[in-house]
């Protein structure tokens, strides 16, 4: 298979599935363990941003413009699971209850969404996007920013505490090691570098 839309987000399922999720037509390909790929599913907005599947197989995609989170079942069939009237979900993550956390532009707002599909606002920051969403070993969340390129480490109760201030705009990607150590991808407009902080 050879896919022509641009890449945006990525996830990988319990079976060593991946999944591509694309633009500008709203594509999710799906790729197994052979590397045999197809057009999986397609949804109704350009762009699907983020991927996440949760503990128990159910698998959710985050879209823009007209930002939509999607759960998709087996088949590829999508229904939209959560609605928060945002122009953007770029990033989204799944705590340990099965909530999924959904980091929107251009208000920089965080939802907590449960099960049902029922959201309310988590975190609302100063910042015009969320662009990317991490758990720390301790079950913190990390948050990603932009324009401002900052590292927030969020408690479980929802306190915010910057961790890394970035001389870049735009913190795309975040990850955490065995050890704990926590690596910033970022980002400007005309240059990009990879950061690392110590947790």
């Amino acid at each position: 298979m050879c896919i022509r839309d641009s890449i945006y987000s990525a996830g990988v399922d319990d079976v060593g599935a991946f999944y591509l999720g694309s633009g500008n037509d709203g594509k999710i390909f799906r790729v197994n363990s052979q590397g045999q790929g197809i057009e999986w599913s397609k949804l109704e907005e350009p762009a699907v941003y983020a991927l996440a599947i949760d503990s128990d197989g159910h698998f959710y995609a985050a879209t823009g413009p007209n930002g939509k989170d999607y759960v998709i079942n087996s088949q590829g069939e999508a229904q939209v699971f959560f609605d928060p009237q945002e122009q953007y979900i770029w990033t989204l993550a799944i705590d340990e209850q099965g909530n999924v956390l959904v980091g929107t532009g251009p208000r920089g707002v965080i939802y907590k969404v449960d099960s049902r599909g029922q959201g309310d606002i988590f975190y609302d920051s100063n910042e015009t996007h969320i662009t990317s969403l991490e758990w720390d070993l301790n079950d913190n969340l990390l948050v990603g920013t932009s324009p401002g390129g900052l590292l927030i480490r969020m408690s479980p109760r929802g306190t915010p505490f910057v961790i890394y201030d970035s001389a870049l705009q735009e913190i795309k990607s975040i990850a955490v090691d065995r050890y704990g150590n926590i690596y910033a991808a970022g980002l400007s407009r005309s240059q990009g570098i990879i950061q690392s902080q110590p947790a």
